[in-house]
């Protein structure tokens, strides 16, 4: 991680959360992205090379690399509530 301050965050990378933090990084926004399943990080990292997107590699790394009012999109998948 750098010492940059990220402008957005975002937990839960799967399909829609991959490809939201990289949207929401080409329009000039800093990312900090945070998933559990390390396959999901690593799929992220492959894909960030030239854009303002840090993986994060626990919620506490998510929460100190983000500007303060900390902006935070969770992502879920549908479904039954996740336990």
């Amino acid at each position: 991680m750098t010492e940059t301050a990220c402008d957005v965050g975002i937990a839960g990378l799967g399909s829609i959360g991959c490809s939201l933090a990289l949207n929401i990084a080409n329009h000039g926004y800093s990312v900090a992205a945070y998933d559990r399943n390390e396959m999901a990080l690593g799929a992220l990292r492959l894909k960030i090379e030239g854009r303002s997107v840090e993986a994060a590699r626990s919620l506490s790394e998510l929460v100190s690399v983000l500007r303060v009012p900390r902006t935070v999109m969770i992502l879920l998948p549908a479904g039954p509530p996740i336990s």
